[in-house]
């Protein structure tokens, strides 16, 4: 219990200077950045940032071209994003055209503009496959999420705004794991569930970091009723990306939340 109060007194001074909660109060607006394309999901991931704004905020939605394109299709790609903010009522809505110098530099142009626009969210699409090469956000998903500088939400086909979401957190025992159970359980409503959960075959290992997480969690200001922890043995006969997976679908999770991006890899960094 010493050793376990020691670890958790470093781990919690090594948190402080992450992002830690979508508004540092509970009267700040927050400004969230939508990269949009035209495509279903980039429609999805407009349409589900509902879950985090509030009347005062602002939703932005990117579109990137390149030199040379076709003015045209930034065009309607701005008309459809307004018509789809106009059916779902969203607040301060603004849509911007953005130009970056070939389409692997779309992720870094959407970032530094969020950046420039301080935004406290980044929302995005993501699939199996890439249409034919035409939609963009499949492949910029991966370098988006590693190089923002504040957390991005990412969805799924098929995904949709209920009243009661459970989140699955995973952990590892790392500070930046730490950090992502204080900032779900910032940003989750009273309705929401949370579950802790780590992957790991080493039982007394895997139930440090859960009893490490269950008192960051205690010490956090937060709506959310229900908080629970879980560890789970790893299958070796999968890769720990896909055995998280499975963990989701198992737990019936709406949202899986992971810490990537820090300085120092880990064990779910890398995934």
């Amino acid at each position: 219990l010493r050793r376990l109060t020691q670890r958790q007194s470093m781990q919690q001074a090594n948190i402080n200077g992450m992002p830690q909660c979508l508004r540092k109060t509970a009267g700040d607006s927050l400004v969230v950045c939508c990269a949009y394309d035209g495509s279903d999901i980039s429609m999805r991931a407009l349409e589900l940032s509902q879950l985090f704004v509030r009347k005062d905020d602002q939703v932005l939605a990117f579109f990137c071209t390149i030199p040379g394109a076709d003015s045209r299709e930034g065009e309607r790609i701005g008309h459809s994003a307004e018509a789809v903010a106009r059916k779902l009522v969203l607040p301060n809505f603004k849509f911007e055209l953005l130009e970056a110098s070939s389409v692997d530099k779309f992720s870094n142009v959407i970032v530094d503009r969020a950046d420039k626009r301080k935004a406290g969210l980044i929302c995005t699409g993501t699939r199996h496959t890439v249409e034919g090469g035409k939609r963009a956000l499949g492949r910029q998903t991966d370098p988006l999420v590693r190089s923002s500088h504040v957390p991005v939400a990412v969805f799924r086909p098929g995904q949709r705004k209920v009243d009661h979401n459970r989140y699955i957190v995973a952990i590892d025992g790392s500070m930046q794991t730490l950090s992502a159970v204080q900032f779900v359980l910032s940003m989750a409503q009273s309705t929401d569930e949370v579950v802790i959960v780590t992957l790991t075959d080493d039982a007394p290992k895997g139930e440090a970091d859960l009893q490490l997480a269950a008192a960051v969690a205690a010490q956090t200001r937060s709506n959310v009723q229900t908080v629970g922890t879980r560890r789970v043995p790893r299958d070796p006969a999968v890769a720990l990306g896909a055995d998280l997976c499975q963990t989701v679908s198992k737990l019936e999770g709406d949202f899986l939340v992971l810490a990537t991006g820090w300085k120092r890899w880990d064990e779910l960094g890398s995934i």
